[in-house]
Parts: C-alpha cells; sequence; structure tokens
C-alpha cells in the first residue's frame, strides 16, 4: 500500500472514530467536522497523484510513437466478421 493512500484510509478511519464519539456523546460535533475537514487533504492529495500517473503513461505512449486504437466489442460474429472486412479493405486501400 502506497503512503497516500494510508494516509486516506487513515483519515477514514479517524472520521469513523469521531462519529463514534459523537454518537456515544463524548464529543461534540465540531470535532467530527474538523476530522472531515482533515480528512479532504489526503484525498485531494492521491487524486492528483492518480492523474500525475494517467498522464505519465499517456506521455509514454506518446513518445513510444504508440497509435490510440479503439477497441469495439462485437454484439455478435456478423458484425465482427464485417469489421474484419473493413479493416482489410481499408489496409489493401492504403
Amino acid at each position: 500500500m502506497y503512503p497516500t493512500r494510508r494516509s486516506v484510509d487513515n483519515a477514514a478511519k479517524a472520521v469513523s472514530v469521531a462519529l463514534l464519539q459523537y454518537r456515544a456523546g463524548t464529543t461534540d460535533f465540531t470535532t467530527v467536522t474538523q476530522v472531515e475537514q482533515v480528512q479532504v487533504l489526503p484525498q485531494d492529495t492521491l487524486a492528483q497523484a492518480q492523474g500525475e500517473i494517467a498522464a505519465g503513461l499517456i506521455q509514454v505512449y506518446r513518445a513510444l510513437g504508440g497509435g490510440w486504437q479503439i477497441r469495439l466489442q462485437c454484439c455478435n460474429e456478423n458484425q465482427a466478421e464485417a469489421k474484419r472486412a473493413t479493416a482489410l479493405w481499408a489496409s489493401e486501400a492504403s
């Protein structure tokens, strides 16, 4: 588990504990809201890290000269055969 994911999990546990304490009457709701506010930072950091990973992968694909291919799932064999024939015709035409 990565440190950012661990931080998000720990923050979620802290919110759970704060809610349990609130329901038990040992703390006020201000504590719950403060803990929830603290939880936002690691969640935001994790989302940014995941976005950077995706952007990095796109840069690698582009640098390697890879093209974008659309993968289609066919509903039946007739459609699959028609698509193969179209692809074969396109490759022969070029």
